[in-house]
């Protein structure tokens, strides 16, 4: 069914995965889709503080190859459920690991999908896209 192929599963084991943007995020995921910092021209949107990132978690900031993630030519989604908050991993909390490079856009938008439990209507185009829906 999903973008990946074979079994997908989800896991919502903890009060924190039981957040409606959690569980809308682990579900894209379950779709096969991949976190939007990691699209292979994220550097055009944002730009990534390596220095501030948990060690060991920078393999979540990896960008992928073309040919690993299909952006459905659609417009980088800084709002998307699928696009990790402004201060996700951060080792230092007053410090970003992720900024726009557009200084007209607000950090919090980064994620706001997610932190408000809802899709974006890029989100929405993904999936209908991907699955051809109208």
């Amino acid at each position: 069914m999903g973008r990946i192929g074979g079994v997908q599963s989800l896991s919502l084991e903890s009060e924190i995965c039981m957040k409606k943007g959690v569980i809308l995020h682990e579900m894209m995921h379950a779709l096969g889709f991949l976190h939007e910092q990691t699209r292979y021209d994220r550097d055009n949107y944002v730009r990534v503080w390596w220095d501030n990132i948990v060690p060991g978690m920078e393999p979540n900031f990896a960008k992928m190859r073309p040919s690993e993630i299909d952006i459905l030519d659609l417009d980088y989604d800084y709002r998307s459920v699928m696009h990790y908050g402004a201060y996700m991993f951060a080792q230092d909390r007053s410090l970003p690991t992720l900024k726009p490079t557009n200084e007209h856009i607000p950090l919090k938008q980064l994620g706001y999908g997610q932190a408000e439990g809802v899709f974006t209507d890029l989100d929405i185009k993904k999936i209908n896209k991907f699955y051809e829906c109208s």
